[in-house]
């Protein structure tokens, strides 16, 4: 991150109640040509939702060619389904009573005469075959039997976390066929791939494509493959014949500190960051924020967030409601100072908020509703 701090006029935002998320429009678009240069075309990506959940932010997806997405809930995808997306994957397998919920949500889907064109689909990953039974159940209850439930078959590629072996992937592919289910293709999330080094991600990744080479020989060549860490792995695969293989990314869009300074070289900037104020001096060297841990994701260790101007400070306290710092640049913080920090999450932190604060030009321009966190 060669400038991670984008500009914001301090008159911009001194009516402001902190604290608050911005997000710069600018960096976004420039964060989505890069995905679609690294991917080599729109039709190659299908990035993740979870980390923006704003419709505003779909908008740019679209206009920049990109009709595809993934998920991770409900929320989410009706969000993405109403902004207009055509091909949206729920990255949940539906159990209990999400099972109805998800093939109600299908037919309505189906129905939409907006959405109804080519390669149109909202689907579920799976990777048991109770749920496939129940999956086609629920179909066959509903009446509607000219809509063809999609499914992709979730394999574990490694994580450990959800996903059926490759092993028994194949024989899972064939029952959902069987029950009547449409199966789209393979979903992988290689989520223990997160090594800094770009050489051990390559290996791993190597490993990962030896065990999908007899999925794609004897069943769908279809692929949604990764997250983040191994975007430009999941890249640089070469589509040949019926190989179609899509790169499922989401924080790119925003970024972050904890990628930026792990995975430096895939090339992407913040372009979201969360405003506060120095609300307290309680001693000669120590600085009060009001960025808590309700206002920045608090699933990392400290430091969760990199204040502007304190990114050597030691880190006192980061409970609640407060940041405290000890820092020899306490003087340039005076009480009520605007500070801007870059979290080292901020799927999690974007989720906190109601609203971004739109930033255009150095201007606030605006506000995008952050719709999907319900």
């Amino acid at each position: 991150m060669q400038n991670p701090w984008f500009p914001v006029q301090q008159s911009a935002v001194a009516a402001l109640p902190s604290p608050a998320l911005l997000v710069d429009e600018d960096r976004v678009r420039a964060n989505l040509a890069r995905m679609i240069t690294m991917a080599g075309g729109v039709e190659r990506l299908r990035p993740h939702v979870k980390t923006h959940k704003m419709p505003a932010v779909i908008e740019l997806v679209l206009q920049a060619g990109i009709t595809k997405c993934k998920c991770a809930t409900f929320e989410e995808m009706d969000m993405a389904a109403r902004a207009g997306i055509a091909d949206v994957l729920l990255a949940k397998q539906p159990v209990g009573p999400d099972v109805l919920r998800f093939v109600e949500r299908a037919e309505a889907f189906a129905a939409r005469e907006s959405v109804a064109v080519p390669g149109s689909s909202l689907a579920c990953i799976v990777d048991d075959p109770a749920v496939l039974r129940k999956l086609a159940v629920a179909a066959a209850r509903s009446g509607k039997r000219s809509t063809a439930i999609d499914i992709w078959i979730d394999v574990d590629v490694g994580f450990g976390r959800h996903g059926t072996a490759p092993a028994r992937a194949l024989e899972l592919a064939q029952a959902a066929t069987a029950a009547g289910l449409r199966v789209r293709g393979w979903h992988v999330y290689d989520g223990h791939l997160t090594s800094s080094d770009p050489a051990e991600r390559a290996a791993g990744f190597a490993a990962l494509q030896v065990s999908l080479e007899p999925l794609l020989v004897h069943g769908p060549t279809r692929v949604v493959g990764g997250g983040s860490p191994t975007f430009g792995n999941h890249a640089g695969i070469v589509e040949r014949g019926d190989l179609r293989w899509e790169c499922s990314p989401g924080t790119p869009i925003f970024w972050d500190w904890g990628y930026g300074t792990r995975f430096p070289e895939l090339g992407f900037e913040p372009a979201a960051m969360v405003m506060g104020r120095v609300i307290s001096r309680p001693g000669p060297d120590t600085i009060c924020i009001d960025i808590g841990s309700k206002a920045v994701a608090p699933d990392p260790p400290v430091p969760r967030i990199m204040i502007n101007g304190l990114e050597q400070a030691q880190i006192l306290v980061h409970n609640e409601e407060h940041l405290l710092l000890r820092s020899e640049k306490a003087d340039h913080f005076p009480l009520g100072k605007v500070v801007f920090g870059i979290p080292v999450h901020i799927c999690p932190t974007v989720h906190l908020y109601s609203q971004a604060n739109v930033v255009r030009g150095g201007k606030l321009v605006g506000s995008w509703q952050i719709t999907a966190r319900r």
